[in-house]
């Protein structure tokens, strides 16, 4: 697939829905992060994972050991710094195999991270376009989120103070 990538069109309910999505495009392995760490959605995977993936999905959010040593590597200020996809060598001190990753931004606000694991078969220029465009669409759906919630500890709010 080259060019617009039509399953990219559509309304995503979710963020499983748009890591699969992406799974599928790509034919890897995703992860899609909030802003702290925490797991939001992760495709399925059909291949052996690395042990830095494995436990980020099980414990629902990145472990430390993983962010420290990606901070200390600068892997995350790349990140952080960068407004395109980044592809990041592994880092096998933390578990990390190779990965394509993109922060999530409204702005300068970090609102999340994407993780694709690159075993080698993600086309150049094609996956990073796949990554910018489901980043795009991740924001969206973090602000609405965000939103939501804020509406929501308001209302929480005005009841809890006239009970």
């Amino acid at each position: 697939m080259t060019g617009s990538d039509p399953s990219f069109d559509r309304f995503f309910d979710s963020m499983e829905s748009l890591a699969d999505t992406i799974s599928e495009s790509l034919q890897s392995q995703v992860t899609i992060e909030d802003s702290n760490h925490h797991v939001i959605g992760y495709s399925s995977h059909q291949f052996e994972s690395d042990p830095a993936r494995i436990s980020t999905i099980i414990g629902k959010r990145v472990p430390n050991h993983v962010i420290i040593g990606l901070r200390k590597k600068g892997v995350m200020q790349q990140l952080e710094n960068n407004a395109h996809p980044i592809r990041i060598p592994a880092v096998m001190e933390v578990g990390l195999g190779p990965r394509l990753a993109m922060c999530i931004k409204h702005q300068k606000e970090i609102l999340g991270y994407i993780w694709v694991v690159d075993t080698g078969n993600l086309t150049e220029g094609h996956a990073e376009s796949i990554v910018e465009k489901a980043a795009g669409i991740a924001g969206r759906y973090l602000l609405k989120q965000r939103a939501g919630n804020r509406s929501r500890r308001r209302h929480r709010k005005i009841f809890s103070g006239s009970c």
